[in-house]
């Protein structure tokens, strides 16, 4: 990924503290041959693995084979990259190509609007020799101007947008950092502003309002049934674009609204995190690596506002928890069954002060570094994990290891509170909390070298507290840095689940409002030219006895009835896109009816106020002045 080009390249070395079985953390890469898929080459190397009992049978026996469901898997390069993230840039190209489209009616509309204004203008050069040739050149070249000159601010609005995009967008986004408004995008806008501007430009000649006969009819001209019918479809496209893009708005806000709801089994207020990565040359096994954590605890914890501190392999909410914390588990009262493949666990090593560190309540005991000291081999397990491999049952002292169903068994001490460490929209962690240390004749994987710090500090701001952070673990060693300390809230709203609501609502939100506004100007502006050429008929009707009321609800009636048409089509539309958000839904259903219905009448509301200043100005026509001007 160009966003992590390494600055230095190492060779890789094998870590002497490594268990030789059961310690998978590489990734490898490889190029397929011509003409050869990822399962070619994922039944290929089964066939190679399927080998190692025979040529490793120290480390890779039958039994542990069989135990442990070693395979391997071979996934596309782009697959592995792009992960899920293809639903959220396909949601907002589609909301941008809606919005797209909701503006193209709009302006097209107002464009019809202008020109219809026009017609006396557009006849008079018409009687005066003007071939439809020149008078669309005229038309062409306004529209084309007038769009160049809005493709300007755009331009800027757009390059303030694409940063707070940036910003906010989940950190999981392959290529994040070489989003930028670069020259193929501005010539794209600016070839697609000129072709709308042509497009735009052709449209009064194609409805034929350069028509000289126009001049014989004066200013009595009843608009074509072909032309007011296209702006009241032009009219009902936008409400209908605009309820789909509100509707998805409205189901990313309630799914926001429910993922922050969502108990997360401990407390981030106040808790500062950072990275400690230990050199493998100066901290080769467990014991170097406990030590080195143990003083720098012990350090943190003697600092003014500092309450507490622990350590740990993986931060919740932050981090997913992936292959490489993951192990085939053996559980003393449970003999491995030749049949089954036992399950791939979730494994984590943690120092003392962890649990207390984050709030999450213990039931029994929680890890000491007296357990350390005596090597009790003391475990904590999750209420999710106990309740998987020991239901109904009390899991306190039970015996849990990896690498084998033999003595000994690390023996379960305390039980943790449930919580939800790889999303808030996944269930609970079940989880093997493992000591720092392992016990004689029960390894463990690898020496934890990379642990996340977590400090409870007494005040709201641990920010001022960092360069402390950073003192004290140079104090322990000038060599080892302090990676990305940070507020853990911060850490958990740039998490992927959370950041990918929040982008896509944002995205979705925006675009809902300004479909909004934009539906509100054309209904507007429809409106309002409609009842000017109407100010006759409204005279007449005045005149005859109709009340101011009655006009009134004749306009809006109409109105309603337009915007009714266009929610009626727009709901099928937006049961349609809202179930491709499905994927980034939580706690809501695609076809929500309550959203559905909400954003419905939102929109009907606007259309309604939108048309009230029309209707109102109709009803305060003057019936002589209009009769007597016809």
């Amino acid at each position: 990924l160009p966003e992590q080009v390494p600055d230095v390249w190492t060779a890789l070395r094998l870590d002497p503290a490594a268990r030789p079985v059961n310690a998978h953390w590489l990734s490898v890469v490889g190029r397929l041959a011509t003409g050869r898929t990822a399962e070619d080459a994922e039944r290929e190397l089964g066939e190679i693995t399927a080998t190692f009992t025979e040529r490793f049978p120290s480390a890779y026996s039958q039994r542990f084979m069989r135990e442990s469901g070693f395979a391997t898997r071979a996934v596309p390069l782009k697959a592995h990259v792009l992960g899920d993230t293809h639903r959220t840039l396909w949601t907002l190209f589609g909301s941008v190509l809606l919005l797209l489209a909701i503006t193209v009616a709009n302006v097209g509309n107002l464009y019809l609007v202008r020109a219809e204004g026009r017609r006396r203008e557009l006849a008079i050069r018409a009687a005066l020799g003007a071939n439809a040739r020149r008078l669309a050149g005229l038309h062409v070249t306004e529209s084309v101007l007038l769009a160049l000159a809005a493709a300007g601010p755009a331009l800027g609005l757009t390059w303030a947008g694409v940063h707070v995009l940036v910003r906010l967008a989940p950190a999981e986004l392959p290529r994040l950092g070489e989003v930028h408004l670069d020259a193929v995008s501005i010539a794209f806008t600016v070839a697609l502003t000129i072709v709308g501007g042509v497009l735009l430009g052709v449209l009064p000649v194609a409805f034929r309002m350069t028509d000289p006969h126009d001049l014989a009819e004066g200013t009595r001209r009843v608009l074509s049934p072909v032309r007011h019918r296209l702006r009241q479809g032009l009219v009902g496209a936008q409400v209908a674009l605009a309820l789909v893009l509100l509707a998805g708005a409205g189901l990313m806000l309630q799914s926001f609204i429910h993922l922050r709801a969502v108990d997360t089994g401990f407390e981030p207020d106040g808790v500062a995190v950072f990275t400690v990565p230990l050199p493998a040359g100066r901290y080769p096994d467990y014991a170097d690596v406990a030590a080195f954590q143990r003083e720098l605890l012990s350090g943190l914890e003697s600092l003014p506002g500092v309450s507490v501190a622990g350590a740990t392999e993986l931060l919740p909410l932050v981090e997913t928890n992936d292959a490489s914390h993951c192990a085939a588990l053996f559980f003393d009262d449970q003999p491995p069954n030749a049949d089954e493949q036992p399950p791939c666990l979730p494994v984590l090593q943690v120092a003392p002060g962890y649990f207390e560190t984050l709030g999450i309540p213990v039931r029994g005991s929680a890890p000491s570094w007296s357990d350390l000291d005596g090597e009790a081999g003391r475990v904590v397990v999750t209420e999710a994990f106990a309740a998987r491999v020991w239901p109904g049952q009390d899991p306190i002292g039970r015996g849990v290891r990896g690498n084998g169903w033999e003595e000994p068994f690390y023996r379960v001490a305390g039980v943790a509170g449930n919580v939800r460490a790889d999303g808030l929209d996944r269930p609970p962690l079940e989880a093997v909390y493992f000591p720092l240390m392992p016990i004689e004749g029960a390894p463990l994987w690898v020496p934890p070298r990379t642990m996340r710090i977590v400090v409870r500090t007494e005040g709201g701001d641990a920010a001022p507290l960092f360069p402390s952070f950073r003192d004290v673990v140079t104090a322990l060693d000038p060599e080892v840095p302090v990676v990305e300390p940070r507020a853990l809230t911060a850490a958990i709203a740039r998490s992927p689940v959370m950041a990918r609501a929040s982008f896509t609502l944002v995205l979705l939100g925006v675009a809902g409002m300004m479909a909004l506004l934009l539906s509100a100007v054309g209904i507007y502006g429809v409106l309002a030219y409609l009842v000017a050429q109407r100010q006759a008929e409204m005279g007449v009707r005045l005149a005859l006895g109709a009340l101011p009321g009655q006009v009134v609800r004749l306009i809006v009636g109409q109105s309603l009835r337009l915007a009714g048409i266009g929610v009626a089509v727009g709901l099928v539309g937006a049961v349609a896109f809202t179930r491709s958000l499905d994927a980034l839904l939580f706690g809501v259903s695609p076809t929500d009816p309550w959203t559905l219905g909400g954003a419905a009448a939102l929109l009907l509301t606007v259309a309604l106020l939108a048309t009230l200043m029309p209707a109102l100005r109709a009803a305060r026509v003057d019936p002589k002045a209009v009769l007597q001007a016809e």
